[in-house]
Order: C-alpha cells, then sequence, then structure tokens
C-alpha cells in the first residue's frame, strides 16, 4: 500500500510540473533473447511491439515518459548436437517509465525502469531428424512478473514523429524452474507520433 500511495504522490508531482503533456502512439520491432544458464545454443528471436505514450515536458530539457505496450518477445534454441529447435514466444504487457534528456533541440537520451506482466508463453520444439514439431505452453514455468532496466536514444521530428532505439536489459529470472536462469534482453527500434 505505501508503495502505491509514493507512486499516486510522485505523478501527481511529475504532471503538476509539466510545461506541455504530450499523448502519442508507438510501434516497433524487438529483436529478443533469453540470456542465462541455458544449456541450448541461444539466438535471438523478432517479434514487434505497440502501445501508448504519454510525454511530460518538464522545465529546461528534462521529459518524463511513461508507456503502456504490448510486446511480443522470447528466444531460438538449438540442442548442442543440432537435432531439435526450439522457438520460446512470450507476450508481455510491458510499463516502462523513461526518464528523457534533451542535449540539443530534437535529439535525447533517455533510462528508466520497465515492469512486465506476463500474458502467455508457449514454445514449439522441432525434432529435425523426424521433422515433427510440438507445441508446450510453458505458462506454469514462467514468472508473471518482469523488471527490467531500459536505456536508448530517439530523434524528435518537427516535434511530432518520434524515431527511437532502446535496449531493455532484464534484472529477474524469468524461470520457475529450479537451476535455471533466464533473463530478457530486447533491442528495440520503433517510430512513434505524438499528438
Amino acid at each position: 500500500m505505501k508503495k502505491i500511495i509514493v507512486t499516486l504522490v510522485l505523478l501527481i508531482t511529475v504532471i503538476s510540473n509539466a510545461q506541455k503533456i504530450n499523448f502519442g502512439l508507438k510501434a516497433g520491432l524487438n529483436v529478443s533473447m533469453l540470456t542465462g544458464n541455458a544449456n541450448e545454443i541461444m539466438s535471438s528471436n523478432n517479434g514487434f511491439f505497440a502501445g501508448t505514450l504519454l510525454e511530460f515536458k518538464m522545465l529546461g530539457k528534462i521529459a518524463i515518459q511513461p508507456e503502456l505496450l504490448f510486446s511480443a518477445q522470447g528466444a531460438k534454441f538449438e540442442s548442442k548436437n543440432l537435432t531439435f529447435a526450439t522457438t520460446t514466444k512470450m507476450n508481455y504487457l510491458i510499463l516502462p517509465v523513461m526518464v528523457k534528456y534533451y542535449p540539443k533541440a530534437g535529439f535525447f537520451i533517455e533510462a528508466g525502469p520497465q515492469a512486465g506482466f506476463l500474458i502467455s508463453a508457449n514454445q514449439d520444439v522441432e525434432n529435425r531428424i523426424t521433422q515433427v514439431t510440438t507445441s508446450e505452453n510453458l505458462k506454469d514455468t514462467t514468472k508473471d512478473f518482469d523488471m527490467s532496466a531500459n536505456i536508448g536514444i530517439g530523434y524528435d521530428i518537427l516535434d511530432k514523429v518520434v524515431a527511437q532505439v532502446r535496449y531493455s536489459i532484464g534484472l529477474t529470472n524469468t524461470s520457475t524452474l529450479e537451476n535455471t536462469d533466464l533473463k530478457n534482453g530486447v533491442f528495440q527500434l520503433s517510430v512513434g507520433y505524438k499528438f
């Protein structure tokens, strides 16, 4: 309860000190991985993300930007003997809160925390010998909550269109399995529009 009250007080403070508030939409490409102690050979998986943003421009060169996004993430794995290939797909509702600094007009750097709430987790396993693919629901072995730290850069074109690059560093283990430590790592390319 105390955390909720502190969060609400901070949000009210940000809104009351904002000089300008922009609503926007954004979407883009995810290139995601799961890093950790898995025994397989890992590679990235492509997905997408889309959602909304609110930008609170403060005095000077600072802005606060909370976002609400759907994010398709995951990874690809191959067994060491290359007989099995696995694609893990995890869909999240993510809530980044970014602090943006504009060192010069249009260009910004950003950093901030991100909370992720798991919507679904599935895995396709291809047996390369039999050419049979099976699917499995991973919701029971994947944690419902994920915490990340984000860093990025971007550019506002005519104060309306935003081009952005961001990397999300997973801080929490996504797996509930014993002796397994897997963290999300997501590289994002996006375009947005502020109204």
